[in-house]
């Protein structure tokens, strides 16, 4: 009896082994765990991002990467200064940003206010160290050190020069809109927001510049007749903001009348003003833009293209193009182009535009 209960059985034995077995797997897995909680992906594509809310630990890294056939941007809501700005991320490019402090940070892309996400940021645990049991001659010192870090990857490698400080006196240089409308509705927020990069004598965008005030203000075509720009950024009619790290962004805006080939003007004390190419607004509901009304050809066209992107070929096919059901021209047929085109339906209007297509500015610097 005594020699059997000493003795290990067979039974016994192999459960031993699997037991080993599992714990290999578990502390496989558990290590796995650990390396990849040092990164984290999201990819633009569809205009949204995915996944659009993460959950990582202090000290990932974000990296965005734009898979999409239009430039987006990942905007911290609470601006560049407290978080981060990745500017105009062409297709291919990506955008990593460190997240060194917990909390939830929400953001968007300036180009596509309906594209949003969120990054939770958790405290990593607490973990405890043993003791050894020779206590050490030198005392160990914890210095823990936090750093905001962004990195923007192309397939060419840019090397940002900083401008010298703005002072009280205008810096000579030349403005570029690095983002702007392709093609609008009237009255209704542009799908593409006007983006305005400045620029130092020798080319070089000037990133310590955020003392710089910009204008925008509207060109009209040959259809419109007293068109007006509004912004959130428009105040007693004229719109113009504060430049941010050598950047002008505006938001919400919209002109108010149907017309062919405006443009947008951009100008600042003491440096060379500049123009976007040329963009039609045309009557909300009116796809096709040569009748003037909202007929039910115009909501078969948005049915027919209904969540089309301007990376589909169908966008500019000869007949019949997707980007004529792109009403706001934010660069897809959604819902929105689809509710002006029924809250619209059976409305007129004497003066009108044919919807025009282009492809957004990419990002600059």
């Amino acid at each position: 009896m005594g020699g059997a209960q000493g003795s290990d059985s067979p039974p016994q034995r192999a459960y031993a082994l699997l037991l080993v077995a599992a714990m290999v797997v578990l502390g496989v897995a558990l290590t796995s765990q650990v390396a990849t909680a040092a990164g984290q992906a999201v990819t633009i594509a569809n205009f949204a991002f995915s996944p659009v809310a993460v959950t990582v630990p202090v000290g990932t890294i974000v990296t965005w990467t734009n898979q999409d056939g239009s430039s987006h941007t990942t905007t911290s809501d609470v601006g560049v200064q407290g978080g981060w700005d990745s500017f105009g991320l062409n297709t291919g490019v990506s955008f990593s940003f460190t997240f060194n402090n917990a909390g939830t940070f929400t953001y968007h892309c300036t180009f596509h206010s309906s594209m949003t996400g969120t990054i939770t940021v958790v405290a990593a645990p607490a973990t405890s160290t043993p003791t050894p049991a020779a206590a050490s001659t030198a005392t160990p010192t914890s210095t823990t050190t936090s750093t905001s870090t962004a990195t923007a990857t192309s397939t060419a490698t840019a090397t940002a020069t900083s401008a010298p400080a703005v002072t009280g006196t205008p810096v000579p240089g030349s403005l570029r809109f690095s983002a702007q409308p392709v093609r609008g509705a009237a009255g209704v927020v542009l799908g593409f927001q006007p983006v305005v990069v400045l620029k130092d004598l020798s080319g070089v965008v000037r990133v310590s510049d955020s003392a710089t005030r910009v204008e925008v203000s509207l060109g009209q075509g040959a259809g419109a007749t007293a068109a007006v720009l509004r912004c959130d950024q428009t105040v007693a009619g004229v719109t113009a903001t504060t430049a941010i790290l050598g950047r002008a962004s505006f938001s919400q805006c919209q002109v108010d009348t149907p017309g062919a080939g405006d443009v947008l003007r951009a100008s600042s004390a003491g440096m060379t003003g500049a123009s976007s190419a040329p963009f039609n607004i045309t009557l909300p509901g009116d796809t096709g833009g040569n009748d003037c009304r909202g007929t039910i050809i115009d909501f078969s066209q948005v049915v027919s293209h209904f969540g089309q992107t301007r990376s589909r070929p169908e966008w500019t096919a000869t007949l019949n193009p997707g980007y004529r059901a792109d009403l706001n021209g934010d660069g897809s047929v959604s819902i929105l182009d689809f509710s002006l085109v029924v809250s619209r339906f059976g409305t007129s209007a004497t003066a009108c535009a044919d919807p025009s297509d282009g492809e957004p500015l990419p990002g600059d610097g």
